[in-house]
């Protein structure tokens, strides 16, 4: 069953990510808009000023079975495609290292684009 991301979900993610050895956003780096299959997976939606947004945040849980995995990944991208759309946006952008993600996203309609690297600055 899938829900809308809420503050108390944040240590079971941040978990997922130290399993994976990643390094956990800090909560006030997630967006409002996320969802989650509870003790599976989550994800989120990043919006702009302008009509594009981002999918980011895709997490699982690696101590869940792995078809569990899969159908909450989908579960979830499903959802942040709709409330994407829902709220206007007409084009979506995601960044991964991970080529399993890639296929994912593809078999949801994503466009592969390989020139793109993902950079970044703390500002703080």
């Amino acid at each position: 069953m899938i829900e809308k991301y809420n503050k108390e979900d944040f240590d079971s993610i941040c978990e997922w990510y130290d399993a994976r050895g990643v390094e956990c956003p800090k909560a006030h780096q997630l967006p409002s808009i996320g969802y989650i299959v509870p003790g599976v997976a989550a994800g989120f939606l990043y919006k702009t000023d302008s009509t594009i947004c981002l999918i980011e945040g895709l997490i699982s849980n690696p101590e869940a079975p792995t078809f569990k995995r899969s159908e909450a990944i989908d579960l979830v991208i499903a959802e942040i495609l709709k409330e994407a759309e829902r709220l206007g946006f007409d084009k979506i952008f995601g960044f991964t290292s991970y080529e399993s993600v890639v296929t994912r996203v593809v078999r949801h309609g994503f466009m592969r684009d390989g020139i793109w690297h993902l950079v970044y600055k703390e500002i703080i």
